[in-house]
């Protein structure tokens, strides 16, 4: 055993920033925090999917009030708000939990909305929202928001630690 400790305690000083940038970027994946919310158990499915594939750690809540006590309880990144079809009552809670998500500061923010309904857009634009996606696409297409949302997350962190 030792022998495998030996090279790391007599390891320079010139290695000392890069094994500190590995640890804190490992820190940094390992909290990758991803709060899903949809009404619909499907598109649940599909966003959790692709963000879980992209190294993200989902919570995933079927209604609004589900999801803001947990989004108090956790530091999240990224958050994925459907605000597509909910129903009646249902679609205010979202509208006021994506508002409570866009001024907290914390997560990036992904708005799904209905495919050619520009009030939504606009809603979730002057929010402030990371992106708002009309209508939800295939799998793949999610996968790679996911991964870009990951890799924006990380480079953030790391700069942060470079200063």
């Amino acid at each position: 055993m030792s022998t495998t400790l030996a090279p790391l305690t007599g390891a320079g000083a010139h290695d000392q920033p890069r094994l500190d940038r590995a640890a804190k970027q490992a820190t940094v994946k390992s909290t990758l925090e991803c709060l899903i919310v949809s009404t619909n158990a499907r598109r649940r499915e599909l966003l959790s999917r692709a963000a879980a594939d992209n190294g993200w750690t989902t919570v995933v809540c079927g209604d609004a009030e589900s999801a803001r006590h947990l989004a108090s309880r956790i530091a999240l990144k990224l958050a994925i708000v459907d605000v597509e079809r909910p129903s009646p009552a249902e679609a205010g809670n979202l509208r006021d939990l994506s508002a409570e998500l866009a001024r907290s500061g914390g997560p990036l923010l992904v708005v799904c909305g209905a495919d050619g309904d520009g009030q939504q857009e606009i809603w979730a634009r002057q929010l402030g929202a990371w992106l708002f996606l009309p209508g939800i696409a295939v799998v793949e297409a999610m996968a790679l928001l996911c991964n870009e949302a990951r890799e924006a997350i990380e480079k953030t962190h790391l700069n942060i630690y470079a200063q």
